[in-house]
């Protein structure tokens, strides 16, 4: 039984064949982006390719930035932003 397997990229550079790689391997189930950058619309129709944003954590980290509070703690409790 094969493990799997789900990359995770904070700002994808997708050159080249990586799309039509990433959609027609066999090696990754899905790789996890944030929205830090456009994606082409071949990334975007890949149906192995979902992208997050990141607005939450940019929103929380400035809230607590402003009323004083600890940033570090959302790095541990960050499933929930998402």
């Amino acid at each position: 039984m094969r493990k799997k397997f789900t990359p995770i990229a904070r700002t994808p550079c997708l050159r080249g064949p990586a799309i039509d790689r990433i959609a027609k391997g066999t090696a990754l189930d899905e790789v996890v982006i944030t929205n830090t950058i456009p994606l082409a619309e071949a990334a975007r129709a890949c149906n192995r390719i979902r992208q997050v944003s990141v607005a939450p954590l940019f929103a929380e980290t400035i809230q607590r930035i402003a009323h004083g509070e600890s940033v570090m703690s959302l790095f541990s409790d960050q499933s929930d932003l998402f």
